[in-house]
């Protein structure tokens, strides 16, 4: 796949800049507040309302979604919920920008992840069941999306002008950014502790799997501007389970992207650790997390630290994951700074021997 250049528009001062996300997300926010009026009585537009200021918050305090539960049933919180998600269908017609969409709806989607998780669970099941459903149909249209739009910008369908190649990609980054956030969903649901399913042990090439993963996540590192360098010195085959490994590094990758500052640099290496195992470090360059927290999620059982988000890191989802099948595998995993300047470093080490009689 061709990395898709959307750096100039983000320079020309363009819809797509830095410098508008702000007053994107406030048109985003009144659009979707104007198309709610006249629409349900009083008291379902202040529910409606105090759900949507929930979502806009980058770290919806656990507190408040235990007294959003307790002022209403499961039932009209999630009609709420549902509400907005149509609202957002109305205002993606209109000339607001895909990503700021896209992040509101990030946003909706993983509050009603910790709204199931933190309500009774005698009232969880039917709706944990239709949130897993929604998910599976959310990620039908959108790799229909990535994969219309990864034709466009490889110029399968003719050629293509630079504000439309631009705007292509804009189109593949925003929708694989959602797509990341259904998948951590989907595997949240399935990675619970002791349902991991089984750790397969088969020959693979550690080559093509890194070569998958730089694939899928360049055009979002593209997007964000970020330098990606991705290194391997794993020539030979190895022993263990490639899906695994692919699930890990996406998880991580498409993390330390985030996490970055605008122009910065995320950096994924792999290599042998000793004769049986396989070391994987990725390191951004971002401000730096509160690494306690980090480790709270990686750790078992971190299900009621959720809504401790993370700088850069709209969810802990997806750490939650990557501890679930570092654990699964036998592995370990740890995080530190990356140096004295700032960022975080990730290590993940996993027992991935080589081929016996290969080196």
């Amino acid at each position: 796949m061709r990395r898709t250049d959307v750096r100039a528009g983000r320079h020309s001062g363009s819809a797509t800049g830095p410098a508008t996300h702000r007053v994107a997300r406030r048109t985003v926010a009144s659009t979707v507040s104007g198309a709610s009026q006249g629409a349900g009585g009083s008291g379902s537009d202040a529910l409606r309302d105090r759900v949507r200021a929930l979502a806009e918050e980058s770290a919806p305090p656990a507190a408040e979604i235990r007294d959003l539960l307790h002022d209403h049933d499961l039932e009209s919180v999630w009609n709420a919920l549902s509400r907005l998600h149509r609202e957002l269908d109305e205002a993606s017609g209109t000339d607001l920008q895909p990503k700021e969409v896209a992040r509101l709806r990030q946003r909706l989607l993983g509050l009603g992840w910790l709204v199931v998780q933190s309500a009774p669970q005698t009232a969880v099941r039917s709706y944990r069941e239709l949130l897993l459903d929604i998910s599976h149909d959310i990620r039908s249209p959108l790799n229909s999306i990535l994969f219309l739009s990864e034709g466009l910008t490889s110029h399968q369908s003719g050629g293509l002008s630079t504000t439309q190649k631009r705007q292509a990609g804009i189109v593949y980054a925003a929708a694989a950014s959602l797509l990341n956030l259904v998948n951590d969903l989907l595997d949240f649901s399935r990675t619970a502790e002791g349902d991991v399913g089984g750790v397969a042990s088969i020959p693979f090439s550690v080559s093509s799997v890194v070569g998958d993963v730089k694939r899928l996540v360049a055009p979002l590192a593209d997007y964000h501007e970020t330098d990606l360098e991705v290194a391997s010195s794993v020539k030979a085959p190895r022993m263990g389970d490639p899906q695994l490994l692919c699930r890990l590094l996406i998880n991580l990758v498409s993390n330390a992207i985030e996490a970055a500052d605008v122009g910065g640099r995320v950096e994924v290496g792999i290599e042998a650790r000793g004769e049986d195992s396989l070391l994987i470090l990725v390191a951004d360059d971002g401000a730096g997390a509160e690494l306690e927290t980090v480790r709270s999620l990686l750790a078992p059982q971190p299900e009621e630290r959720l809504t401790r988000m993370l700088h850069g890191r709209t969810h802990g989802l997806g750490l939650i994951i990557v501890g679930r099948l570092v654990r699964a595998s036998g592995g370990s995993v740890s995080v530190e700074p990356r140096d004295e300047n700032g960022g975080t470093r990730f290590s993940v080490e996993l027992p991935f021997g080589p081929l016996q009689g290969v080196s």
